[in-house]
């Protein structure tokens, strides 16, 4: 059955399957070295490379669709946004709030509570510790807002579905998501397995990316900016 499956699909589906089942899971592991390696360097080459890498694979998503003569429906970009996808941007910005006013009141931590929460972002390697860093930061979190989405639940979701089903289809992507962030440990992948799960319920229940992709941006930006606050809040305690 997957032999037939992978003959009913171009060449282009199974380059884009390569990228995110191997090649996404390989660069991780091979950052994670690296990373771990890493004393003071700064982060900003690794943030440019991921920002180009992002937006090579989402643009080859959009030129295969394009190409093809694919619905973009079928990725999730539905034109217009439906009530659901309207519904996920209701959501994105009462989150959006939320976020603000936590990281408002980061500035209020104890020393203890600054403590818990360095460990707490410890496993994440790639959080920016400079205001230069931070600003390019926001940029890596745009751009994997959309070209994870793309390619993670849009596409992952749309090929995987006729072999797993749907259910199935939702919990391959997951955890191959999951795999593409293992530069993080183990903790990491699944911690972006169980996120992966919780996005693809919410992108087969609305049928909207475009959300989502607003939503995924979110998250990054938010928890790039409380490690950055918690280091200088760290910094300055200490001091």
């Amino acid at each position: 059955m997957f032999a037939s499956l992978l003959q009913s699909h171009s060449d282009f589906d199974l380059v884009l399957l390569f990228l995110a089942a191997v090649f996404m899971p390989l660069v991780s592991a091979l950052a994670g070295a690296q990373l771990a390696k890493r004393k003071t360097a700064s982060l900003l080459p690794r943030y440019w490379q991921t920002i180009a890498r992002g937006w090579l694979v989402a643009i080859l998503v959009l030129l295969t669709w394009r190409w093809l003569g694919r619905p973009f429906s079928q990725l999730g970009l539905d034109v217009p946004v439906g009530f659901r996808g309207l519904m996920g941007f209701v959501a994105v910005g009462a989150a959006a709030l939320v976020a603000a006013v936590q990281f408002l009141r980061l500035k209020s931590l104890t020393p203890e509570q600054t403590e818990r929460a360095r460990k707490a972002i410890a496993g994440v390697k790639i959080t920016p510790s400079t205001r230069v860093e931070l600003a390019v930061f926001i940029l890596v979190a745009l751009s994997a807002g959309v070209w994870e989405e793309l390619l993670y639940r849009g596409f992952l979701i749309w090929f995987l579905a006729p072999l797993t089903g749907v259910a199935g289809a939702m919990v391959l992507s997951s955890l191959i998501f999951g795999l593409g962030h293992i530069y993080q440990g183990l903790r990491g992948v699944l911690l972006t397995s169980a996120v992966g799960l919780l996005f693809a319920t919410a992108f087969v229940f609305t049928g909207s990316l475009w959300w989502l992709m607003g939503a995924h941006a979110l998250i990054d930006i938010y928890g790039g900016s409380v490690a950055f606050r918690v280091k200088r809040l760290m910094a300055r305690q200490r001091g």
